[in-house]
């Protein structure tokens, strides 16, 4: 073999495995990534004498098809993080604003800077109607429900990038039933973008791959963006698990004590909820000393809507379609607890059930008391939450 044939054959199999990635993964490369593709598809234009050569074509098939579908996805899995990261994130450098601006790729719900006084100036944060194109997935997880036996019970747990230590405790307590095939349950990081908006984070890429649970979107991680993450759950669910019986919300920093919540839910006959700790007649911060201040150009009520708890909710899964819709019309709020189980739940008629074994927040509970009758405790450090694990997973001889 000629130089000149080994660089043709080398071109002929990037060609043809970019089309096997587009193809099997469904993945969007973004425009930095196509002019890539440009670039090496009129390299191979110039020798297309040779290149179009069937015992070339055949060979590179044949080296092609000898890959494990494994092998593939996990090379997929790279590439597709690898032209987003270095590409997607570097269109978006100038951060305002979440639609109406194609190049802006990352979200940022305006007043994330820290300051509150930016609420009040910024008066665009109030009339944000979050469009489904605004939100894309950096990893898709498009599989985790296409399996034999679809997951009954999707955990999402809101993250950062950086809160890799609160994940890894979570999977090793109570995010450990997700390992249990009969419990039908899967825990899902949603994580963002770290707000130092670093072109290299391979500690995300390795984390995906290891764990394959984290779904990551094109949102800065933020307390604003909380609401954007908490939309991001509902439209992963809309287009990727339809018939899902029901989807959990919950915090990082929240023990969920997965057991009593599988057994809770076993028993549950409501349609088209949401159950959790209810809050009612709360009333819009003022203050803007306050981390939840809310100017009335944000949100003008005297009042808001009641609504559950952001520490941990369930929300059933006949509803997730409707609350994405509601989203998609609906001014995006930075307060994620009263948008999606207050604002968008009023809008589609949801029914709102309190559960007491939501609202706990001592976290001096008796073992016996821990186990029978808590299901989320909010505010939780890492050590805290394995001891608690403990005391729940464990034989108490609880009557």
């Amino acid at each position: 073999m000629t130089e000149e044939e080994k660089v043709c054959f080398l071109f002929s199999v990037i060609k043809n495995f970019f089309l096997l990635i587009s193809g099997m993964c469904r993945f969007r490369i973004s425009h930095p990534g196509k002019v890539l593709m440009d670039m090496i598809l009129t390299t191979i234009g110039r020798n297309r004498p040779r290149c179009g050569h069937k015992r070339w074509r055949g060979m590179t098939s044949f080296l092609l098809a000898g890959y494990s579908p494994v092998y593939v996805f996990q090379i997929c899995s790279v590439l597709y993080v690898f032209f987003t990261l270095h590409s997607g994130i570097t269109q978006a450098a100038p951060l305002s604003g979440l639609a109406g601006d194609p190049a802006r790729s990352v979200l940022q719900l305006d007043g994330t800077s820290g300051l509150n006084q930016t609420r009040e100036m910024s008066h665009s944060a109030g009339r944000t109607i979050l469009s489904p194109t605004d939100i894309d997935f950096l990893t898709t997880g498009d599989r985790w429900c296409a399996e034999d036996e679809p997951p009954v019970l999707l955990i999402f747990v809101i993250s950062a990038a950086e809160n890799r230590e609160q994940r890894q405790t979570i999977r090793e307590s109570w995010g450990s039933v997700a390992k249990q095939r009969l419990s039908r349950t899967r825990v899902i990081y949603v994580v963002g973008i770290p707000q130092s908006h670093a072109l290299e984070n391979p500690g995300i890429m390795e984390e995906s791959l290891a764990h394959g649970d984290i779904l990551q979107i094109n949102a800065l991680d933020t307390y604003n963006n909380l609401s954007v993450k908490s939309v991001a759950m509902l439209k992963w669910v809309t287009l990727f698990c339809p018939n899902v019986k029901f989807v959990v919300k919950t915090d990082d920093d929240t023990f969920v004590n997965s057991p009593l919540l599988v057994s809770d839910l076993s028993n549950i006959v409501h349609e088209r909820f949401i159950m959790g700790d209810i809050i009612a007649g709360a009333q819009p911060i003022r203050d803007k000393k306050s981390k939840y201040f809310t100017p009335k150009s944000v949100y003008s009520g005297q009042t808001y809507p009641n609504y559950v708890s952001g520490a941990a909710y369930v929300i059933s899964g006949d509803i997730i379609p409707s609350l994405f819709e509601a989203a998609k019309k609906t001014s995006l709020f930075w307060l994620e607890d009263v948008y999606v189980t207050g604002l968008l739940a009023r809008k589609v008629h949801a029914k709102l059930i309190f559960n007491g074994k939501f609202a706990h927040r001592d976290k001096m509970l008796a073992p016996c008391q821990l186990k029978k009758k808590i299901i989320a405790l909010h505010r939780i450090k890492p050590q805290e939450m394995l001891n608690a694990w403990k005391l729940t997973n464990g034989e108490l001889g609880c009557k």
